[in-house]
């Protein structure tokens, strides 16, 4: 299943066959719009994410050395925020990852709704770096592979 940008040729994401986790591909124009995807991508999993309306705000500020750990730790942010939270995120209203000194520095605006008002199937228990992939295809766009323990 592939879920397509309104007037875009590129999908969001899609959903990739795992042996015993769920595993997606989430792609962009940009870095930040396939990190952006990967977010809805793996609450699509859960719920019908067209549904879940944005009337909850979070900031994310995360850091971390290399780009993978820096997808690992954002989408682990989520993994948080619906344990703690019931927080389902549906919409990235900006993503921004810069470079400095070495260090990668992502800062997110995401909005969602408690879990409790949706229909949810499954649960998210854990991000891993099992098959991860995070690459600029020859055309220029991005992808951001990843394999969700759920």
């Amino acid at each position: 299943m592939e879920i397509m940008e309104p007037n875009s040729a590129i999908p969001k994401f899609k959903y990739l066959d795992h042996t015993s986790e769920a595993k997606f591909q989430a792609n962009g124009a940009t870095m930040e719009e396939a990190f952006a995807h990967s977010v809805l991508a793996m609450f699509n999993m859960l719920t019908d994410i067209k549904k879940v309306k944005p009337v909850l705000r979070k900031e994310i500020e995360i850091k971390a050395p290399k780009l993978d750990t820096l997808l690992f730790d954002f989408l682990d942010q989520f993994v948080v925020l619906l344990d703690t939270d019931g927080f389902i995120a549906n919409q990235v209203d900006s993503l921004k990852i810069t470079k400095k000194f070495e260090m990668y520095t992502l800062k997110a605006i995401v909005r969602g709704d408690s879990y409790k008002d949706y229909d949810v199937h499954g649960s998210l228990k854990a991000i891993t770096y099992n098959d991860m992939v995070i690459k600029q295809q020859k055309n220029g766009t991005w992808i951001v592979q990843v394999v969700v323990d759920i």
